[in-house]
């Protein structure tokens, strides 16, 4: 899973998309309105997707 905030002043969000191309079954979320700290900027939100993607992939 590639977690990515939209304006992220130090990494531009295209590197996000050549992470999740290079992972294979990874899921991209670009947070829109987010820097460089989606875990810390939208702690709640960012942990809500992680969470659905563990459970998604409990079985893999």
């Amino acid at each position: 899973m590639v977690l990515w905030g939209e304006v992220d002043p130090l990494i531009e969000v295209a590197s996000a998309h050549k992470f999740a191309e290079a992972i294979t079954g990874a899921q991209l979320i670009v947070y829109p309105k987010v820097g460089h700290l989606p875990q810390v900027e939208i702690p709640q939100r960012s942990a809500d997707d992680v969470a659905a993607f563990l459970a998604a992939h409990a079985d893999t």
